[in-house]
């Protein structure tokens, strides 16, 4: 019978020689192959050393388990690649928005009542924190502007109207790689003024919902720091704002009643 055309016929030891690769031999010489040069091991080890598993007295002789163990590692040393793990997985605008979680009660540590050492008070602090954090072009023209006169709480009260002005102009979505160090920034800056910011705390909140409209509002990342920081002006201004509702809930108008669900 003729050979077949795309090649010539293999001899019988060259098929021995495919078919011990494919086997898994560790070299087509060899007469043993990966998985039975490991059992022949497994068993030289169990008859010198004994076995050391507890529970391998109470197994059944024919091993089930181990063997399904030492058939994955058999797998794994013959190059079988284990099943991929998706890193990276697509996430919908549904799901991105469930997963924003905005709790200002929740803290790593001990509530401090007091800035660290080398700052006198907590904005000063939030921007040295930040500025090896965010590297953003706005945030560090921010820092730039307003580092002096922060340098004690004193001067910080005396600013406050200008640090203010300067920060809620900085409140854009070209500014989003920013964002997050503003923000934080704006809610140390309630926490220092406490009593003195319900006066600045109207022109925030319309601030705010101007932003809401500039694209923000389609990023959940973003309406995750921006709310975070208003949940945390809420609670520094929470005596002020339960001593009038009606005032919280006119000022709080705007963002309670947009146009996007998820965002009121």
């Amino acid at each position: 019978m003729p050979p077949k055309a795309g090649g010539a016929k293999k001899s019988k030891a060259a098929k021995m020689v495919t078919n011990k690769r494919r086997r898994g031999f560790l070299d087509p010489d060899l007469k043993v192959s990966k998985r039975q040069q490991k059992r022949d091991d497994d068993k030289f080890v169990a008859a010198k050393f004994g076995n050391f598993d507890d529970t391998g007295a109470t197994a059944a002789p024919g091993g089930g388990d181990d063997d399904d163990s030492s058939d994955d590692e058999d797998e794994a040393a013959m190059g079988r690649k284990p099943p991929r793990q998706r890193n990276h997985v697509f996430k919908n605008f549904a799901r991105r928005v469930a997963e924003v979680d905005v709790d200002v009660h929740r803290t790593m540590g001990e509530l401090r009542t007091a800035p660290l050492a080398g700052s006198t008070c907590f904005f000063h602090e939030a921007l040295i924190k930040w500025q090896e954090l965010n590297c953003g072009a706005d945030f560090s023209a921010f820092c730039a502007e307003t580092m002096q006169m922060c340098q004690s709480l004193p001067q910080l009260v005396l600013h406050q109207a200008q640090i203010l002005r300067f920060l809620l102009a900085r409140l854009t979505f070209d500014a989003k790689h920013s964002l997050e160090a503003l923000m934080a920034c704006l809610s140390a800056l309630a926490r220092d003024l406490r009593g003195d910011f319900l006066s600045h705390f109207g022109a925030v909140t319309a601030r705010l919902s101007a932003l809401m409209k500039t694209g923000v509002e389609r990023e959940p990342e973003l309406l995750e720091h921006v709310f975070a920081a208003l949940a945390r002006m809420c609670k520094w201004l929470q005596r002020q704002l339960a001593a009038d509702l009606l005032l919280a809930l006119e000022l709080t108008r705007t963002l309670r009643r947009h146009r996007q669900q998820h965002v009121r």
